[in-house]
């Protein structure tokens, strides 16, 4: 469900690893495609399903996602 270091994008950047997720979004999403994997695209980046529709269709940014899950945390 995540890259091939177990975590995913999302969960990667609320741990401080990932200063910049919409930087390497296009390396994760590429990871993706290149796996041999049954996870859908959202879930291998970390997102809800309104996340991910957030991202795609208004174009938020992984940043303001993540943000916005330390807040309600």
């Amino acid at each position: 469900m995540a890259e091939g270091n177990g975590k995913t994008l999302i969960a990667r950047t609320l741990a401080g690893e990932v200063l910049d997720p919409d930087a390497e979004v296009d390396d994760a999403i590429d990871a993706w495609h290149d796996g041999d994997t049954n996870v859908e695209l959202h879930e291998w980046l970390g997102l809800t399903r309104s996340e991910y529709r957030r991202f795609v269709e208004c174009r938020e940014t992984l940043r303001s996602i993540a943000n916005k899950r330390k807040v309600d945390q």
